[in-house]
């Protein structure tokens, strides 16, 4: 994946979103955002791996990027990520009244959501 790309799960409802690697073949950085667009926390994730990374508080968007590093670094490109597009988007949605693109039901995507209510 390059550098300046992302894949952002926007959810219908506030909640404590998990990710997971299981069939996920490339480490990545996973950011957890409020309704807001704000950065609740950020995780390293390991490749092929079963293990949780969820969000410390309530979160409607999730965006997996490739790996940052560390904390700050993650959450420097996601401020970075959403400035350049997909804040505007999340907004357009918002605007329009239209529900927005929904991420797969928990646990069915390969290296995404695997819990919602943990």
């Amino acid at each position: 994946m390059p550098a300046d790309h992302g894949m952002l799960f926007v959810y219908p409802n506030d909640a404590r979103h998990c990710m997971w690697m299981r069939n996920t073949y490339m480490p990545l950085s996973v950011a957890f955002l409020d309704g807001h667009g704000r950065v609740i926390n950020t995780d390293e994730m390991v490749p092929r791996t079963d293990t949780s990374h969820c969000a410390a508080g309530p979160a409607r968007y999730v965006l997996e990027m490739p790996p940052a590093g560390s904390a700050s670094t993650a959450s420097a490109a996601v401020r970075g990520w959403i400035s350049r597009g997909a804040g505007a988007a999340v907004s357009r949605w918002r605007r329009s009244g239209r529900s927005p693109p929904r991420a797969q039901p928990d646990g069915v995507r390969s290296g995404g959501p695997s819990s919602s209510s943990m």
